[in-house]
Formats: structure tokens, C-alpha cells, sequence
């Protein structure tokens, strides 16, 4: 439900809020400035703050990976 939130937000305003992320669980979305990254398998969602814990996008990518290959 979340994550169909964000894409409904990302429509209405008419930007490009997010940019989706390919092969990483059912479905992975990098926020505006690269300020987030949701990611969701099956029922599960993650969200990883890259604003304020200083962690670089690949290094979420991985461990959304990694996150998405233990559910």
C-alpha cells in the first residue's frame, strides 16, 4: 500500500519522483535526489533513508538485494 501511495504522489504532482530499480525483489523504486530506496517482496517493505544515514545508492541497492534474498 505504500509504495502505491508514492507512485499515486509521483503521478498527481506530475514529476518524476521516482525512478524504478530492476532486480531487486517484487518491486524497487530510488526517491527524488536519491533520498530513498523502497523496496518490496512480497508483503514485506523495506525503506532505506539515504538522506540521513550517509549510505551511497549502490550500497542500498546491495543490501535491498541481499535483504530481498533472505524473504
Amino acid at each position: 500500500m505504500a509504495m502505491g501511495v508514492a507512485r499515486g504522489v509521483s503521478q498527481f504532482t506530475g514529476n518524476q519522483a521516482l525512478t524504478t530499480v530492476t532486480g531487486i525483489g517484487d518491486e524497487a523504486f530510488l526517491a527524488t535526489d536519491h533520498s530513498a530506496l523502497m523496496m518490496r517482496k512480497g508483503d514485506v517493505l523495506v525503506n532505506i533513508d539515504l538522506q540521513n544515514s550517509g549510505v551511497s545508492v549502490d550500497a542500498a541497492e546491495a543490501m535491498a538485494r541481499k535483504i530481498a534474498s533472505r524473504l
